[in-house]
């Protein structure tokens, strides 16, 4: 048994308050046996220079998909111009008329590098179908609700090069009278696939030139590209009538065509990378 507890001496002039027994004991017995008091934490949010890092991580990324898109727009750019205008190689026939025919005649079956023209237009075909599955949505923000529409027309363009491809010309006409005169099927299809191409690719540029006009309304942005899609239309007419006058004439007023079809084409690739732009 524990002997009485000192009080301690109460100041002058204030009574004495009592001391109740235990109470001292329990407070010191509870002290050391309850639980210990946890530090408060406090959870704080990332700071400015962990969010810094973050969106500097974030820009780094974005930055190297839109050179990934620069790049890849860049190369199917190249692509259809240097595949498309493969023509630029008539001089290995060794044969100086080559180029009074049609372009149609360099792939004919009855020419020495007929595959390696074939070639070209299958890889122009697609490029052309690869530059339509991209801007279909891609050049939403430059064309709108007409970006389909564009998209559409440049894949009809790819479909019938290919058709083109599978259906070339038995013979080079224009220097073979008799091969001329001959009835083929395939002559039909091939003819039929020239001119569905043509169209798509005029289409192609007008479809542009009216999203333009609905856009900014007929500035010399529109007006340009509608003069082009007029440019290449009477070229297409004239690739057809000016050889009853000039039959030295086909080759030249096709190649100019195609050549113009082609960078049209390619520009269109380029807008890939720059969709956001006006």
């Amino acid at each position: 048994m524990s002997g009485p507890r000192a009080t301690r001496p109460a100041p002058a002039g204030q009574p004495r308050q009592p001391e109740v027994p235990g109470r001292s004991e329990g407070a010191e017995r509870s002290a050391k046996s309850g639980p210990t008091a946890q530090p408060r934490q406090t959870v704080r949010g990332p700071g400015r220079g962990q969010v810094q890092e973050r969106d500097l991580g974030r820009g780094q990324v974005q930055g190297q998909d839109q050179g990934r898109g620069r790049l890849l727009s860049r190369l199917l750019a190249g692509l259809v111009v240097v595949t498309y205008n493969s023509w630029v190689l008539w001089w290995l026939n060794d044969d100086p008329l080559v180029m009074h025919g049609y372009l149609s005649e360099l792939a004919a079956q009855d020419q020495p590098y007929q595959w390696l023209f074939r070639l070209g237009d299958l890889l122009a075909a697609v490029g052309f179908l690869l530059t339509a599955w991209w801007g279909r949505r891609a050049w939403s923000h430059w064309l709108g609700p007409w970006a389909r529409w564009v998209a559409a027309a440049v894949a009809v363009a790819g479909l019938g090069t290919a058709l083109d491809v599978s259906c070339n010309l038995p013979c080079a006409e224009s220097r073979d009278p008799v091969c001329a005169a001959t009835p083929y099927l395939v002559r039909h299809l091939h003819e039929l696939a020239s001119v569905l191409v043509g169209a798509a690719l005029v289409a192609a540029i007008a479809l542009v030139a009216w999203a333009l006009a609905r856009r900014d309304g007929w500035g010399w942005r529109s007006m340009g590209v509608a003069g082009l899609a007029l440019l290449v239309s009477g070229l297409m007419v004239g690739s057809v009538l000016l050889p009853l006058v000039l039959p030295a004439s086909r080759g030249p007023v096709q190649a100019l065509q195609v050549l113009l079809c082609s960078a049209w084409v390619a520009l269109l690739a380029l807008r890939l990378e720059g969709a956001g732009r006006a």
